[in-house]
């Protein structure tokens, strides 16, 4: 049994430094979108400036090549989510093998490999119901957040992580805070 912890504590690392990986990509993302914000926010106060017409050219063209290579990165960052999921999959079976050990078997080791693979599952997931509070507005709001736009119908509360507040509360955990802008949401409440 020791012998199975072991090779599960060396997926578990494993599967950390994918997670840690997937997350360094989407906060890197998430820079990359605040930057463009930013940068657009120049361009407007730009166009009160009255800059000539040759400028904010420069500048809408050096935005739209960022904007590209943001999109691209994001699909790269999305599919590395789709493989944290499914790798997540294989952990919570895990997980349940060594719920199942632990019941048998009450060492140290059993305890231990079970806390570690309960901090790796991800708080919120394609399927998940999140509770959401707009903290400008002071409003709630509940989504259940599903892969493909085709599927999304936000006044039904059904929230595609392909849309930009749905990649924000992919792989939120309960009490965390995002941004989106100037508006600030806080993830009450998951249920998956």
């Amino acid at each position: 049994m020791n012998t199975q912890l072991a090779r599960n504590k060396k997926e578990l690392d494993k599967a950390t430094a994918k997670l840690n990986e997937a997350e360094r990509k989407l906060e890197s993302e998430k820079n990359r979108r605040r930057e463009l914000a930013g940068q657009l926010e120049f361009l407007s106060d730009s166009l009160k400036e009255n800059l000539s017409e040759a400028q904010l050219s420069e500048k809408i063209e050096g935005i739209k090549t960022e904007a590209i290579l943001a999109k691209d990165e994001g699909a790269s960052a999305l599919a590395s989510a789709e493989q944290m999921t499914r790798e997540n999959q294989d952990l919570e079976k895990k997980l349940n093998d060594v719920r199942k050990m632990s019941v048998t078997d009450d060492s140290k080791a059993a305890e231990t490999a079970k806390e570690a693979l309960e901090s790796v599952i991800p708080t919120s997931k394609i399927g998940s119901s999140l509770v959401v509070k707009n903290l400008i507005k002071e409003t709630e709001h509940t989504y259940r957040l599903v892969k493909a736009l085709s599927e999304q119908d936000m006044a039904g509360g059904v929230l595609s992580i392909e849309n930009p507040l749905g990649k924000e509360l992919f792989g939120t955990k309960e009490g965390q805070e995002i941004s989106m802008g100037n508006i600030k949401f806080k993830i009450l409440e998951i249920k998956n």
